[in-house]
This record gives structure tokens, sequence and C-alpha cells, in this order.
């Protein structure tokens, strides 16, 4: 009898530890946040009040998470300014809602192919830019994020879109 309660002791003692032990894919999570943060960016988890201020179409906030990239946006009296581009669900909006010069800039910028497919905004703000998705764990996602912030911190939205040839 001592024999079997020694050993349910050990279970509950183990099954203890493992449960609070994080999974492979919170492990993951928090290799590709530690990566991000060695480049510069800061990672924000989504909360309400940003949920509501920025990104209103999102009936969850829990899964979505902020990567920033502080810069000194360029436009003189920009700083104060906000601006978010959807780039995912712009099918959803009615034509009268939608912003050309916006449209104009994710088409030139070629924004959707060039972040990771779970991403749903861009964020700009007088302290720098910030992509909104759900962390999904890819090979170069994190450098692709990165070349995405900076390329738009250089040419942000309210500069219009540049024509070079």
């Amino acid at each position: 009898m001592g024999f079997v309660i020694a050993i349910l002791i050990t279970l509950a003692i183990m099954g203890s530890v493992l449960w609070v032990m994080p999974s492979p894919r919170d492990q993951a999570i928090t290799k590709l946040r530690q990566q991000a943060m060695r480049k510069g960016m800061k990672v924000r988890l989504l909360d309400e009040h940003l949920r509501v201020k920025l990104f209103p179409w999102l009936a969850d906030k829990r899964s979505y998470v902020l990567y920033e990239m502080p810069f000194a946006l360029k436009g003189k009296g920009q700083e104060s300014r906000t601006c978010v581009l959807r780039l995912v669900g712009r099918d959803t909006i009615h034509e009268l809602d939608r912003d050309i010069e916006t449209h104009d800039y994710i088409e030139y910028h070629d924004l959707l192919g060039r972040v990771p497919k779970s991403t749903e905004a861009i964020a700009f703000y007088g302290g720098g830019v910030a992509l909104l998705w759900r962390e999904s764990v890819g090979e170069n996602d994190i450098d692709l994020i990165e070349s995405v912030l900076k390329h738009c911190a250089d040419q942000p939205p309210w500069e219009g879109v540049r024509k070079t040839i």
C-alpha cells in the first residue's frame, strides 16, 4: 500500500511540474520575440485600449501582437499623427470608405507581398512604425518584418507615393 501512495505522490508532483513548463510553441514564440528584440524591435501584446482606438475591426485582441520599430518618422508636423493601414480584409470595406492614397501606398510598396501571411495591419505613429500580426514561427519572419518596418519608416504614407523611375 505504501508503494502505491509513493507512486501517486510522485506522479502528482511530476504532473504539476510538467503542467507549469512551457509548451514547444511557447518556447518557439519566446525565441522569436528574443530575436526581434535583438534587432531593436519592441514586442507589445495588444491590449483592449489599443484595440478599441487603433484596430476597432478586431473582435478578439488575444491572438495579436505588435512588433514595433522605434524611429523618428520623416515629415514635418507629423509627429503626433497616427495612421493605420489595414492589410487584411480590405475587400469587406465599402468602396466609398476606401482611401485611395492608402490603397496606392499598399500597392506601390507591395506590402502584402512583403509581410508574413498573418499580418493584419501596419500602424504609423510619432515614435515609429508597428506591425500587427498573429505570431507564427517562420524561418525569416523577423527579417521580413524588420525590412518592412524600416522601409515604411523611411516613407510614411503622409509623404505620398514616391514614383521613382
